[in-house]
């Protein structure tokens, strides 16, 4: 928690054998869209066809005569769905992956929102094909470097040290072991793509941004700044229910005038992925950005829903805010 980011609010705790400090890297599991988005608000022409993008042809089966927008992709507007998947093999391409599985919804692109992760590596993918340059780099020059964060994607750019200093995502099993699921092993170079496939879907521009609760935190003060801009709104269109974790979306954003979980207006992103929830945050009313990090949910604990634990730093981060002069 921090209001300016030279004294911040740090409060860590671990279970026996754990340890983990403000340097230390995680992986940021759906943080990752907030730095996916505002590349490609920077680079790409949201009311453009993304196929014009992409450089292969992307239609909902059921309405392929519609164009599918960059804004729709990067809104869950497109009609893509989660269902069958968004873990492309590396040997594969992504077009191949879409043509392959069952990755669309039963709503015309424009119509409805649906949270599709795909959504977001076809939106990295799209980022690479118009400017030339990997979601890496481009991630590095337009978003950490001017905020000073040391992050990278799948362990792009980041270097020896950072990588010894990580925590695992961890599950924990009915007996309370910790098990990891995620970076339990890294290797100490970045492993280079297949030549023929982009680098995108290797970088998971979907959820795999690794970065520590510092460089989390500078992410999140950095919110100051970006356009508000709403891309999808409930008057937009159907939306599936979220129990009030979506109120409008932006370009990897979640905005919220009114959240059910805060009592003042917010901007960011939450994470749910492989045992990891968490989010970054910045309350405006306040000028309080906030990161939360929550490790080793149960084995089996899938749910979307707002935990207990969420609910309580919530509020406790509220009242802090409130407090701050």
């Amino acid at each position: 928690m921090a209001r300016g980011l030279s004294d911040p609010t740090i409060e860590i705790a671990t279970a026996p054998g754990i340890e983990a400090g403000p340097e230390t890297f995680w992986r940021a599991a759906s943080i990752s869209k907030v730095v996916t988005g505002q590349i490609a608000r920077h680079v790409l022409d949201g009311g453009r066809d993304i196929s014009e993008y992409l450089g292969w042809t992307l239609r909902h089966p059921l309405w392929p005569d519609q164009p599918i927008t960059v804004v729709q992709v990067a809104s869950h507007q497109a009609g893509l769905s989660d269902v069958g998947g968004y873990a492309v093999p590396m040997d594969t391409t992504v077009q191949r992956f879409v043509a392959d599985t069952d990755c669309f919804g039963p709503h015309a692109p424009g119509t409805a929102f649906d949270y599709s992760n795909l959504g977001y590596v076809l939106l990295g993918c799209a980022i690479e094909r118009a400017t030339g340059e990997t979601l890496s780099d481009l991630a590095e020059r337009l978003i950490f470097a001017p905020n000073e964060i040391r992050a990278g994607f799948n362990w792009v750019g980041l270097t020896e040290d950072a990588r010894a200093a990580r925590l695992p995502t961890y599950r924990r099993d009915a007996n309370g072991a910790f098990m990891p699921q995620i970076d339990a092993v890294v290797t100490a170079q970045d492993v280079p793509a297949p030549s023929a496939l982009g680098a995108a879907q290797r970088l998971s521009p979907q959820g795999g941004l690794r970065i520590s609760l510092m460089g989390a935190l500078r992410l999140a003060r950095s919110l100051r700044d970006v356009p508000r801009d709403v891309l999808w709104a409930p008057d937009m269109g159907y939306m599936e229910t979220y129990d009030g974790a979506f109120e409008r979306y932006g370009w990897g954003l979640q905005i919220y005038d009114d959240p059910v979980f805060y009592p003042r207006p917010l901007i960011g992103h939450f994470a749910n992925a492989y045992g990891f929830v968490g989010g970054v945050w910045y309350d405006a009313a306040r000028d309080v950005a906030f990161v939360m990090a929550l490790n080793g949910r149960p084995v089996g604990e899938e749910s979307d829903g707002f935990l207990p634990e969420e609910m309580q730093l919530f509020q406790h981060v509220a009242t802090w805010a409130g407090q701050v002069p």
